[in-house]
């Protein structure tokens, strides 16, 4: 047909193909990290798996279900999306089925030498207890995981632990059912961070609440930065002479990178049904569902008041349980209004009172923290390698408010920051942000006054 080129019209051309919709986010990584003597695995390399499929690859040798089949059908019963594996080993190209806790310590602490410098939001060392028995003196799996989350956050990208608490008692495990005299025993043990009785030990490091002669410090707490990354002793540890301090001259509290999921519940799935066909389904710790949960809950909301998928309830503890574990910085499960929910959400940092406590014992406020450095990070970033030249400090301040505002819908409500370049630290190449933040604090309780009138 032809253009008819000469009558001086206006054409129309329709190009297809312009119109794409970009593909859903999918949500944060969550980092699952455990073992399994399956050849199939990838060793010590993050592996994303697809929800569905290639989950059989972590299987063992054997026949069944691993540790990690197990922990990503939870994580993504959860909520989670988005989830990776780490299969452990000891450097050596060892495939373990079963390892001691000091092994897995030893080999957790190659796993997080290597994934320092790899991108995650949320991380779960399957099978490492925060009151885990057979560890060195002076080693936790809890100070491990918040050592690595503190150091990752700091040099590379923002993450958040999620670690556990073994179980009521070794008999009932993995599909029996605790007694309420062992339900009760195991509870009171937890709160006292000292599970010795059942079938832990006792882990005053983790004990973050108690300051028994009132000086404002937390007695026993350790989960601490320190020079040697080695966890601070002394009494209290606080006052270690390896501890560091922020710029205010506080203890840099690393316990705000995790946060530890004390309960036993019951999981149906898969592997659930290939481990136990009659019954279909085990009990375990519900920190990988927690921390599916946490991957499938906006930065800004609280993980909590909302059931925890997947998880169905062997024994609810009661209201005064429930609530002393989360006095303790425990999250747990309970029924609430006739449903079976996460009870509270919390950080491990260390938490006294309300007048003696982290800034950041709230999960939402961490995560909101980490969402501004992560944006600060993205907008300063292109800045590294030019001129420290007043059009390029304003071009960045620029940059830093456009990225920051980004977060006003979630949960970030105002922000300042001062750029510090002293004549020294310009020849230096430096540049520091002195970042401000107000964010909107989460609503934890709300109190009804009722009154009769005439």
């Amino acid at each position: 047909m032809t253009d008819l080129n000469h009558l001086g019209l206006t054409r129309a051309v329709f190009n297809d193909k312009g119109l794409q919709l970009i593909a859903p986010s999918i949500g944060p990584t969550v980092m699952i990290i455990g073992i399994t003597d399956n050849t199939a695995a990838p060793l010590e390399d993050p592996y994303r798996v697809e929800r569905g499929a290639s989950l059989s690859d972590f299987d063992l040798v054997a026949g069944g279900p691993s540790e990690i089949t197990k922990a990503v059908q939870e994580a993504q019963a959860g909520g989670a999306m988005n989830v990776e594996v780490f299969v452990l080993s000891d450097g050596a190209g060892t495939r373990y089925t079963s390892v001691t806790n000091a092994q897995r310590y030893t080999a957790l602490a190659r796993a997080y030498g290597l994934l320092l410098n790899h991108p995650m939001d949320i991380v779960h060392p399957v099978g490492a207890y925060v009151d885990a028995t057979g560890l060195s003196a002076g080693t936790s799996f809890a100070y491990q995981l918040a050592n690595f989350c503190y150091r990752g956050t700091r040099q590379y990208t923002a993450r958040m632990g999620v670690i556990g608490c073994s179980g009521p008692t070794a008999t009932v495990a993995p599909t029996g059912i605790p007694t309420l005299a062992q339900w009760a025993t195991w509870a009171a043990a937890v709160a006292a961070y000292n599970t010795a009785g059942t079938q832990g030990v006792a882990f005053p490091e983790y004990d973050g609440t108690t300051d028994g002669n009132s000086d404002n410090l937390p007695d026993n707490y350790a989960l601490l930065a320190t020079s040697d990354e080695a966890m601070p002793t002394g009494s209290p540890p606080w006052n270690a002479a390896t501890v560091e301090k922020d710029d205010n001259g506080i203890p840099i509290d690393i316990g705000a990178y995790i946060c530890c999921y004390a309960g036993w519940e019951r999981f149906r799935n898969t592997a659930a049904r290939r481990l136990y066909p009659t019954t279909s389904y085990y009990h375990a710790n519900g920190a990988a569902a927690m921390a599916g949960l946490i991957a499938a809950t906006k930065s800004h909301e609280a993980p909590r008041n909302i059931p925890l998928s997947g998880a169905e309830k062997i024994r609810a503890l009661s209201p005064a349980q429930a609530d002393l574990l989360a006095t303790r910085r425990f999250i747990v499960s309970a029924d609430k209004l006739g449903q079976y929910m996460v009870y509270d959400a919390m950080t491990s940092a260390h938490n006294i009172s309300d007048y003696v406590r982290s800034d950041f014992v709230r999960i939402t406020t961490v995560r909101i923290m980490h969402d501004a450095v992560d944006q600060v990070r993205a907008a300063a970033n292109p800045f590294i390698r030019l001129g420290n030249t007043v059009t390029n400090r304003e071009a960045l301040k620029a940059a830093l408010d456009e990225g920051l505002s980004l977060l006003k819908e979630k949960g970030l409500e105002k922000w300042d920051f001062n750029l510090i370049y002293t004549t020294a630290m310009k020849v230096l190449g430096q540049l520091e942000i002195e970042l401000s933040l107000w964010i909107a604090y989460e609503i934890q309780h709300i109190t009804v006054r009722v009154g009769l009138r005439a």
